[in-house]
């Protein structure tokens, strides 16, 4: 990989001189300059030493030549605090521009020496990044959220026909663009904003729904059955069996439909005079895709299920999901159950008979606030955002910010990373916090910032 001339530069640099040039006599090396060591011995060594170690980092933790990737990473602290001006605190007296220039330039050559001789022995590996499916799942199963988070992320890169190839997957600016607004959208709809609403449970059908759609009947999407019931073609767009006539009345939340369908065709016949007609027949089994629908974008939907319907008698079915705001219930017809090893699975034969869809919700499993939304805050308090409201919506308060923040992102990041986190860990995330109150942000919005 090659190193650019800014903070890679940096992090080559500061990776090799504060390694080489700190007091303790394991990070010391023979090569290391005068400047290095009167540097680093003037600007970080008081503060960042066994017997100080201020915001819990002692240089002298970590090693030269570097023993494992946990290292790179702390270093990197370094990098970022020293690069951005940020060390030496503003309370201290700060180098010279040359001074740091000067120590930054000196190091360069050496750190890219260590890279380039590294490379010669072990090769170079591939990074490889989640691809938009595996971050998806990743963020719903912390989380718990279901919102089609893919539909939000670039398309992937193939290798061999392959997306999940570490050769193929790109990284962009506009994919951590992206990527970042994913994360910022699943920890908002994970975090809780009201009371827990009541659930409610209604029964509709889709007669509204046609009447609405179709201004009186006009349009060849539907059918009325013998006996009465609605009808829904297949057309290749699952926009004539969207529910308009329902919307979620608290978006974002879990919903129950329970339908009772069954299968129908209709096909041309002949007479014996010639004369053809169209006749209904209940003779063939009909896959039905059930998704969520939205109401705007004409049936573009989501989270697919698939139901089988029988021609001979109505059956009932569950359907259980997330629904967000715009967004509805839709049946439609997919695919003929195959007879025959030649059959024509797709046909405009193909019609969904809907007697009725019973809708519950918004439902919740277990506790409330929900799991993604204690993982984030725990405990803490909901209290209204403007007390002189009735509508206003609730936020998440502390009454100890740093330690309430300390506590609960150890926690989350554990849970993210699948194990224990590291005390310098814990203090780059904690610092993004403190930046974010720093700005009068929301304690809630502050520890998103952490968490993303």
């Amino acid at each position: 990989m090659r190193i650019s001339n800014s903070r890679g530069d940096c992090l080559l640099a500061l990776l090799s001189a504060v390694a080489i040039a700190i007091l303790p006599s394991n990070l010391r090396s023979d090569d290391s300059t005068q400047t290095d060591r009167t540097f680093l011995t003037a600007n970080c060594a008081d503060c960042h030493s066994a017997n100080s170690r201020e915001g819990g980092f002692d240089l002298s933790e970590i090693h030269w030549p570097i023993n494992d990737a946990k290292e790179i990473s702390r270093w990197i602290q370094v990098v970022d605090k020293v690069a951005s001006g940020k060390m030496p605190p503003r309370d201290a007296k700060p180098p010279s521009d040359a001074a740091r220039s000067e120590f930054l330039d000196s190091l360069q050559k050496k750190l890219r020496d260590y890279q380039l001789n590294r490379q010669a022995l072990e090769g170079r590996v591939v990074l490889r990044r989640l691809n938009r499916h595996e971050y998806a799942n990743t963020l719903r199963d912390l989380l718990g959220v279901s919102t089609p988070i893919e539909e939000q992320l670039p398309e992937e890169g193939r290798a061999d026909g392959f997306e999940n190839v570490g050769n193929a997957l790109n990284l962009s600016v506009a994919h951590l663009d992206r990527y970042l607004s994913a994360a910022d959208q699943a920890l908002k709809e994970a975090t809780v904003s009201t009371r827990k609403p009541s659930t409610t449970k209604i029964r509709t059908d889709y007669e509204e729904t046609w009447h609405d759609y179709n201004h009186g009947f006009q349009n060849l999407q539907w059918a009325n059955a013998e006996d009465g019931k609605l009808a829904i073609r297949w057309t290749g767009s699952p926009a004539n069996g969207t529910l308009r006539a329902w919307h979620p009345p608290i978006p974002d939340h879990r919903y129950r439909f329970r339908f009772r369908a069954r299968a129908m065709t209709q096909r041309t016949v002949t007479d014996s005079k010639g004369v053809k007609s169209k006749e209904f027949f209940h003779d063939r089994h009909i896959i039905a895709k059930v998704s969520v629908a939205s109401l705007l974008k004409d049936g573009s939907g989501f989270d697919d299920a698939y139901f089988e319907l029988s021609p001979n008698d109505y059956r009932e079915f569950v359907y259980e999901t997330r629904v967000p705001e715009g967004h509805s219930f839709s049946l439609v017809p997919y695919r003929l159950v195959p007879v025959a090893s030649d059959d024509r699975l797709m046909s405009d034969e193909m019609l969904a008979v809907v007697d009725w869809i019973e809708i519950e919700g918004p439902i919740y499993d277990g506790e409330w606030p929900p799991e993604g939304h204690r993982l984030m805050y725990g405990d803490l308090p909901l209290e209204p955002q403007d007390p002189t409201s009735i509508d206003s919506g609730l936020r998440v308060v502390s009454a100890s910010p740093e330690s309430d923040a300390r506590r609960l992102i150890a926690n989350f990041l554990s849970r993210a990373f699948r194990r224990p986190v590291e005390h310098s860990e814990l203090e780059t995330y904690l610092e993004l916090f403190r930046e974010q109150m720093r700005l009068n942000r929301p304690f809630d919005a502050a520890l998103r910032a952490a968490y993303k």
